[in-house]
Order: C-alpha cells, then sequence, then structure tokens
C-alpha cells in the first residue's frame, strides 16, 4: 500500500516537474532496488519464531482466564480476580493459577466461582498448555 502511494506520488512530481525527470528516474531506480533487496532477504530462516524458554505470571493469569472462560455459561460476563487475589503457585515448568471469576450462571445470576489450573510450557514444542482445570 506504501510503495503504491509512493509510486503515483512520483508518477505524478515525474509529470508536473519534466526538468528533474532524470533525478526523479534514479530515485525511483534506487528505491525500486532497495525494495527488492529488503524483500529479498527479510524472507529467511530467521522468520521461524524461536521456542519459548519460560513462562511468565501474568502469561500464565491470561492463558488460565481463556481456559476458564471456555467452559463458563455467559463467559462474555466474566469478571476475573486481579492479580492479587489470584494465587501463583510455581510448579515444573509453570504456574498453578487459583483465583475467582464472576459470572452469570444459566440463569442469569451473577455467581462467583473459584477455579485453579495448571499452566505449564512443553518444553519439546515451546508451547503453553494446560492441565487439571476445575471450576467450582
Amino acid at each position: 500500500m506504501l510503495f503504491c502511494q509512493f509510486y503515483f506520488t512520483l508518477k505524478i512530481l515525474t509529470l508536473k516537474i519534466k526538468k528533474h525527470e532524470r533525478a526523479i528516474k534514479h530515485i525511483f531506480s534506487a528505491f525500486t532496488i532497495c525494495t527488492f533487496l529488503f524483500l529479498a532477504y527479510s524472507s529467511s530462516e530467521s522468520d521461524v519464531p524461536e521456542k519459548r524458554t519460560s513462562i511468565t505470571e501474568i502469561e500464565a493469569k491470561v492463558v488460565a482466564e481463556g481456559q476458564v472462560e471456555a467452559v463458563l455459561k455467559a463467559p462474555s460476563t466474566a469478571k476475573f480476580s486481579g492479580l492479587r487475589d489470584t494465587k501463583m503457585t510455581i510448579i515444573t515448568n509453570g504456574y498453578n493459577v487459583t483465583g475467582y471469576v464472576d459470572s452469570q450462571n444459566g440463569f442469569g445470576a451473577m455467581i462467583r466461582s473459584k477455579y485453579s489450573v495448571d499452566i505449564f510450557l512443553d518444553k519439546e514444542s515451546g508451547d503453553i498448555m494446560y492441565r487439571n482445570l476445575t471450576v467450582n
């Protein structure tokens, strides 16, 4: 998109200013070569994301909340406990996240449920995983 805007702007300038036509052509050629080089070298193997080696407390809390929302009757009404009210216990390769969520039940009444879930890092794939999800 930006390339097209630059190209059309350059074409308009070329039509308006005939005496600088040669300089504009050189600039356009240089820009085209730079763009080609950028695209050629930017799509290398370094674009493959690296595997995760650790997980933060915030990432664990966000993933836990996502898994809890998946089992709620009305996930759009969910209000989760804050960081101060959420207990984070270190486990192997991750955290056990324990907190509460206020959400509507099947009858539309707001209820508070406690949840607990293990969020951990799969060392082979580098993916964040979960297990032992309980919502009471």
